[in-house]
């Protein structure tokens, strides 16, 4: 394995030692799947494609309640505040139900087929009821987005403000895509036997369905599902409540700004015209009190000086006197 001798504890050791450390993380059924979700949970990797962000937004909404009543740690780290932080840097009871019924949670006795319309869960399947909620497509990273630690809760918070739009402008992109490419019978085909769409799906993060339970819709009534995700008021609420939430912060600081700039602009327009206003003034009381000075004999008869009625100043004294 690449050890040198001095590598080695003096002690030595079965192959045992090593299962034993590495079943938790690498065992089960698909090790690999298991692995990169520690993996993607240690490095916080930002959800990029269409799949990845639909795997986040569903594996995270179902995180954050241990069951319908009660939040998980991670549910109460998101809405709790933190020490070295604002009071605004957690999430409300509304935002974390956003959260939930976009990504469209369900209970064992529920209505799968009426319950959680137009959600995630419309996409991926709720993994309740296969029959009346059958999974149309299945993210690529679906797994990889399984794992989260409440150590990180500040780390997804900010994914939860702004990537819900992200998401919505994803799917809608690749609702786009799947319109313009569907095949002559997609009104009969499924979406697994849609030669064109298997590829751009790919593009997008995701696969059709696997195993022997296919999704029954066809081509074209999976592009009218998806349309009604993208449409639905789920998505929609979720995005306005991130919203708002990015308006709460910003609030103090738009009214501190735009307090700031009302004391610039008063103080600029007072300063110019205040000394407007008094030098308008002075020369007004100032004509007014010496206009009784003037000498009328002097406007009328030749070779008589008109007074200044300001002090070392003479009118016409280019003018020479008889």
């Amino acid at each position: 394995m690449g050890f040198k001798r001095e590598d080695l504890p003096d002690d030595p050791k079965t192959g045992d030692t090593l299962s034993t450390i590495l079943s938790p993380s690498c065992g089960g059924e698909d090790p690999l799947l298991t692995l990169s979700s520690y993996l993607n949970c240690l490095t916080r990797r930002t959800p990029r494609t269409t799949g990845e962000l639909v795997s986040f937004f569903h594996n995270f909404g179902n995180e954050l309640h241990s069951h319908p009543s009660a939040l998980s740690p991670l549910g109460s780290a998101l809405s709790t505040r933190h020490d070295d932080c604002p009071d605004w840097d957690c999430l409300k009871d509304a935002d974390i139900n956003a959260i939930r019924d976009a990504q469209g949670s369900a209970t064992p006795n529920s209505i799968h087929d009426k319950d959680h319309p137009k959600t995630l869960s419309t996409l991926l399947g709720c993994g309740i009821d296969n029959v009346n909620c059958p999974q149309l497509m299945k993210p690529i990273t679906y797994q990889a987005y399984a794992l989260y630690s409440s150590s990180f809760a500040h780390h997804y918070l900010g994914w939860t403000v702004y990537l819900p739009d992200r998401m919505w402008e994803s799917l809608t992109k690749l609702h786009h895509d799947l319109k313009i490419l569907q095949c002559p019978d997609s009104k009969l085909k499924s979406l697994h036997q849609c030669a064109n769409a298997l590829p751009l799906l790919y593009s997008h993060g995701f696969t059709p369905p696997e195993g022997t339970l296919k999704s029954p819709l066809t081509c074209t009534q999976v592009i009218t599902k998806l349309r009604e995700v993208v449409s639905g008021e789920p998505i929609a609420t979720l995005m306005t409540c991130m919203d708002e939430f990015l308006y709460g912060i910003r609030e103090p600081f738009f009214y501190t700004l735009l307090t700031l700039w009302s004391i610039a602009t008063v103080y600029v327009a007072h300063s110019l015209l205040y000394r407007l206003d008094v030098l308008y003034i002075r020369s007004h009381l100032l004509t007014t009190r010496a206009s009784h000075l003037i000498d009328v004999k002097a406007l009328l008869m030749h070779g008589r000086k008109m007074l200044s009625l300001y002090r070392d100043v003479d009118y016409f004294d280019d003018e020479l006197v008889d």
